[in-house]
């Protein structure tokens, strides 16, 4: 318990002094472990992260980013492993408009597999958050984007596609 609460003080001035880059951490077997990050009033109101699991058992791991009234705006599990259907790469958390106050990021290894986790966090400094930015620009959007969109709208016509037709089944059984 001692180190992590050393790890989250260590991460937690590690976030303020604005330095983009790359923390790795251990979370053991059924354990959990928690940051912390203070948005002050006059900081920006956001929280701005990637992170992924590099190591260790499914590479699946929960993640629960909870509000200053310990309310979760966050909250999903993420399997790392491509041969399990999982993702390949970093999975990006950005939550916006955020009030002032402590706010907990939890990356939760007790409802995944039974072996410990090595996970990798991206943060990035505001200098890059702004040239991001000005990159975006004029873009409507990147070819992944287009690609994960176009997905997206054809599960839905699938599964719209099952509800008309259980309507028509429903239909002909009720007439």
């Amino acid at each position: 318990m001692y180190t992590a609460t050393l790890f989250a003080l260590a991460f937690n001035a590690y976030i303020h002094t604005n330095i983009a880059g790359k923390i790795s951490f251990r979370v053991e077997s059924r354990m959990k472990e928690c940051l912390h990050e203070v948005i002050g009033d006059d900081s920006v109101k956001e929280i701005d992260f990637e992170y992924e699991v590099i190591e260790g058992g499914n590479v699946d791991i929960g993640v629960a980013v909870t509000d200053p009234t310990n309310y979760k705006i966050f909250q999903k599990i993420v399997n790392f492993d491509e041969r399990y259907g999982g993702v390949d790469e970093p999975q990006k958390v950005h939550l916006d408009n955020l009030r002032p106050g402590t706010y907990k990021i939890c990356f939760d290894n007790s409802d995944a597999s039974r072996d410990y986790k090595l996970i990798t966090l991206y943060t990035k400094n505001q200098e890059d958050k702004a040239a991001g930015a000005k990159e975006n620009d004029g873009k409507f959007a990147e070819h992944s984007e287009i690609e994960a969109l176009t997905q997206t709208a054809k599960d839905i016509e699938q599964e719209l596609e099952k509800v008309q037709q259980v309507q028509a089944y429903t239909q002909k059984r009720i007439h």
